[in-house]
């Protein structure tokens, strides 16, 4: 499930920034092409509801690393992504809406903080449900 959100934001990401700046959905340790994002995941979390249904919460630092130091590009991208990042597509739970956005600058680096948030509804399947049922008195 997490895999479609983070894919999700990957293709908003290519859609809004283009083929110009790279999108890192996976962990990589070296040989960054700047500029650049790296979606990551910040401790996704589940917390039960009523019954079989659950809240699935994803937080990510979607991080972006400029080709060079510049504080307005930096500015100019967390707007855009405010924008772009309201609303992302995924193939597992449809249109899922960013909340609690926010923006921080440190060290040159845009982190840019959104959660994703839907519910789940497990449903367990009964092979033979009138398996054990007896009628007395017919």
């Amino acid at each position: 499930m997490i895999e479609s959100v983070i894919q999700g934001i990957a293709d908003k990401l290519d859609a809004a920034f283009g083929p110009e700046c790279r999108v890192y959905g996976n962990y990589v340790s070296q040989n960054l092409e700047t500029p650049c994002f790296l979606i990551n995941p910040v401790n996704p979390r589940r917390e039960q509801q009523l019954g079989s249904r659950e809240a699935r919460l994803y937080p990510f630092d979607v991080v972006y690393m400029p080709a060079a130091a510049d504080r307005e590009e930096l500015f100019r991208t967390a707007e855009k992504l405010l924008l772009e990042l309201r609303i992302i597509q995924t193939a597992a739970a449809g249109a899922l809406r960013g909340k609690d956005m926010n923006f921080n600058i440190t060290d040159g680096v845009l982190h840019f903080l959104v959660t994703y948030d839907f519910s789940v509804c497990e449903t367990k399947e009964i092979e033979n449900p009138m398996e054990g049922l007896a009628m007395k008195g017919v």
